[in-house]
């Protein structure tokens, strides 16, 4: 009979197990699974106040990483927290949350001070004694200490409801105010049972940890790598865009992150044949991975296994996977390598205006299984929203508002619902139009953008290209006409010398159109199309 799910039992089996492998690997210095269990769980045994989450303002250090071990030997879940958030962010989360122990390591000092202005009396557990004396006295409300040393002894393993959660997330949402999710130990197990059992990983592998703790991408390599007995090694935060180095030097066996990274090394010349040769299992996810992505991936890591994941926060990181092979190209859509098979005791369905479609159709991807979150956090109307009924089907199921085809077991993505718009009456996947110029500009970094912004009816569609490009805007234009509609063609071209990236790494398509209408507004019309890329940028992009 299987015990019911408790991630930090699992761990404390792999530290049993693996005591003096390394655990976590931050810089030159190297923490066993002995030494970062007895650290939890000294830290652990302070953590008194009754919230259920823990949040933790650290990042890339062992005081990250030791703090989520910690909150779960305290029976409770972690929230991380994100030093390129402002300070308003980070306190909005912690209220949402409930929290009233905030865990802060050296790195986070700096903005410490604003993020504890205004937020209710906390408990603050500081790395070291450094500035307790300063911040003790700036803020009289707030409860200082400094984090304990290692305990001499094992710490207890808390018997936990399979429901209790693990961490708590937060997602963007429409209002302005972020949506939080709480992936459980019941979501998380049969996630980590899945990949370990379809993923060549034991505890000799590195893990590479580049995505934000505010990611869930980095459940991945954290969790997987802790139930195995493997290395957890922490990027440097100044090699998170360009970790080409960093993998060669740590010799990363295991590579996670955005497909976003493939061609910012690629633009660097930093992808050349053979350059990874330890990378054994490279996992890409939260956005689509392109053929060309893969192929130019695989090239520079010729023993990796290219896994594409598809998945969501509110579905515990990824749901389905696919493999790529260099045999296989143009399987996809548009480009994009498919996004395969669901986890197994996981379910779907289509839905296209909310009736479901047959195999070979296409629809709004839903989902069900154990790997389903339960909703947004004290939010019962967008919880109400997004996680549904249909028909007369008594589960609930999670909308995605990802549009899919699936055929012969296989789902290929189509793009977002919201990415989806009419021009003269004709339904438009903003992807197709994408994947066009990436093929004929030979350029990876492309965004459609629907036009007018300022107007609900769209009457055609602008792109936005990196000014490094070597394409002539007139030619482009005319070549698209051979490979797309009449009314798909581009109306005009935008030049702009770096890609805005989010948090996450991935292109920040508001950050864009916010820029576009900018650059509208300022000219007080629409740009002409210029005939070769000038060497500007749009409204508001860092040099």
């Amino acid at each position: 009979m299987t015990e019911p799910a408790n991630i930090i039992r699992d761990l404390c089996i792999t530290a049993a197990t693996h005591p003096h492998r390394p655990a976590v690997e931050v810089g030159d210095q190297i923490t066993t699974y002995n030494q970062l269990v007895r650290l939890a769980g000294a830290w652990a045994s302070v953590f008194a106040e009754p919230s259920p989450y823990i949040a933790i303002a650290a990042c890339r250090s062992l005081t990250a990483y030791a703090g989520i071990w910690a909150a779960m030997l305290a029976g409770k879940g972690y929230l991380p927290l994100n030093l390129k958030y402002p300070p308003a962010r980070n306190r909005r989360m912690i209220d949402l949350a409930h929290s009233r122990t905030l865990i802060v390591g050296r790195e986070f000092y700096d903005q410490l001070d604003d993020l504890l202005d205004g937020l209710p009396s906390q408990r603050v557990w500081l790395e070291d004694d450094s500035r307790l004396v300063a911040f003790q006295a700036a803020h009289h409300r707030h409860r200082f200490a400094v984090l304990p040393p290692a305990s001499t002894v094992a710490p207890v393993v808390p018997s936990l409801h399979p429901e209790s959660p693990v961490y708590l997330l937060f997602t963007s949402g429409s209002t302005g105010t972020p949506k939080g999710v709480a992936v459980t130990h019941a979501n998380l197990r049969p996630y980590v049972d899945y990949v370990v059992a379809h993923t060549e990983v034991d505890e000799t592998t590195r893990f590479s940890q580049h995505p934000e703790l505010t990611f869930d991408l980095s459940k991945h390599d954290l969790f997987l790598a802790w139930r195995v007995g493997a290395c957890v090694v922490a990027l440097p935060a100044a090699a998170t865009m360009l970790p080409g180095f960093f993998i060669k030097q740590k010799r990363i066996s295991h590579w996670t992150s955005v497909p976003s990274i493939i061609s910012l090394l690629d633009k660097r010349r930093m992808l050349k044949p053979g350059a990874f040769p330890d990378v054994k299992v490279s996992v890409f996810a939260g956005e689509p991975l392109t053929e060309a992505m893969a192929a130019k991936w695989q090239a520079a890591c010729p023993n990796s296994a290219v896994e594409n994941y598809y998945g969501l926060t509110e579905a515990t990181i990824a749901i389905t996977h696919y493999r790529w092979q260099d045999e296989r190209v143009g399987e996809g859509v548009n480009g994009m390598v498919p996004m395969g098979r669901l986890f197994d005791g996981q379910d779907f369905c289509l839905i296209d205006e909310n009736q479901d479609v047959v195999d070979g159709d296409t629809g709004e991807l839903c989902l069900h299984g154990s790997m389903i979150t339960k909703g947004y956090l004290n939010d019962p109307d967008k919880t109400a929203q997004k996680y549904v009924r249909l028909g007369d089907d008594d589960r609930i199921w999670y909308r995605t508002g990802d549009f899919v085809r699936y055929q012969d077991g296989c789902f290929y993505y189509l793009g977002r619902l919201d990415n989806q718009v009419k021009l003269r009456g004709h339904r438009v996947e903003l992807q197709e139009i994408e994947h066009a110029i990436q093929t004929i500009a030979q350029c990876e970094a492309v965004v459609a953008v629907p036009w007018p912004l300022d107007q609900r009816r769209k009457e055609a569609v602008v792109a936005v290209l990196p000014a490094a490009a070597e394409v002539d805007p007139v030619l482009l234009k005319a070549q698209c006409k051979t490979q797309l509609p009449e009314y798909m063609v581009l109306k005009d071209l935008y030049f702009i010398d770096r890609m805005p990236l989010n948090n996450n790494g991935k292109i920040d398509r508001r950050d864009i159109e916010r820029r576009l209408s900018h650059e509208k507004n300022t000219q007080n019309a629409r740009p002409t199309i210029h005939s070769r890329p000038v060497s500007r940028e749009l409204a508001g992009v860092e040099s």
